[in-house]
């Protein structure tokens, strides 16, 4: 995938999570950050809390979820969902 393509498609969950669909040429600052950062990482890099060299050994601290201060970012924006 392209970074552009990368972009699109976190823009995509990010509406999803937030249940709000967001002009992509006038962001909100929030959810520009977070995308911004969810570009920036690896999601394999996720929460990391420890790492071996030698017979390359990595410890997380969760499954690989995203981390929780892009949560946070995310979180004024996001809407109920209707039933």
């Amino acid at each position: 995938m392209t970074p552009e393509e990368i972009k699109q498609a976190y823009l995509e969950w990010i509406e999803d999570y937030c249940n709000n669909k967001f002009d992509k040429d006038n962001l909100p600052g929030g959810v520009e950050l977070a995308l911004e950062k969810l570009v920036e990482i690896d999601p394999m890099d996720f929460n990391i809390t420890s790492e071996k060299l030698s017979d390359m050994s990595q410890s997380y601290a969760n499954d690989g979820n995203i981390p929780k201060f892009i949560l946070k970012w995310l979180s004024p924006y996001k809407r109920l969902r209707s039933l």
